[in-house]
């Protein structure tokens, strides 16, 4: 059975380039993946959303469904996404390090006058009360290990991948939530994230046993 497509889209302050370590172990695994590239502090969430929606139109217009996957805001993307367009053919969706529930560091850049190093990406990433409305599963992979320069904005008085707590990447109406020991961006070159990804396009669930696991 073919595997379906899987697009892949990038952070803030990212390029493409980020994602290409997990699109080849995607790959090895049998996939086609693709990159959607979006003007992260340039433009709205909005104005990316359209892009976006038009993207995966495009990709999908044979009629297979895809797969969508995103980094940090890349997730957002695809949430508001799903949302405005319920019509488009995406079987999965799986959000790695996202700011559902926004950003303390955002807030904390706010305060000190500097969100402008955020650009127009800020409303979004501000902390904010969110829900999955969309019909599509979703799996949500979160990192523990608290590393980076950003984590000077964190109290680390509970868990967090230097960028994020891993409570601000939880939201209602998501299918399955998994940590993994790795910070905000390094999450992206883990060799058990594609193999999560897979778990989760084929059994729409993190916690399957290798030995059970049948294509």
């Amino acid at each position: 059975m073919a595997q379906p497509k899987i697009i892949l889209t990038h952070g803030i302050f990212e390029f493409p380039l980020f994602m290409t370590p997990l699109a080849n172990k995607l790959e090895a695994l049998g996939y086609e993946t693709v990159h959607f590239c979006y003007r992260s502090v340039r433009q709205t969430l909005e104005e990316n959303t359209r892009d976006f929606a038009k993207f995966i139109q495009k990709e999908t217009d044979n009629g297979e469904s895809a797969v969508l996957i995103g980094h940090s805001l890349g997730s957002l993307v695809i949430q508001f996404t799903l949302e405005a367009y319920p019509e488009l053919n995406v079987s999965h969706a799986i959000a790695i390090t996202p700011p559902f529930q926004g950003s303390t560091i955002t807030q904390n850049l706010e305060d000190k006058n500097l969100s402008f190093i955020v650009g127009r990406a800020l409303n979004a990433l501000l902390p904010q009360k969110n829900r999955w409305n969309s019909s599509v599963p979703l799996g949500v992979i979160a990192g523990t290990k608290s590393f980076g320069v950003t984590k000077l904005f964190l109290k680390n008085d509970r868990p967090n991948d230097g960028t994020l707590y891993v409570d601000e990447t939880k939201i209602e109406g998501m299918t399955d939530h998994i940590t993994l020991p790795e910070s905000h961006t390094e999450i992206l070159l883990s060799k058990e994230l594609a193999e999560l990804c897979d778990a989760f396009i084929q059994h729409t669930t993190f916690n399957v046993s290798t030995d059970t696991d049948a294509r």
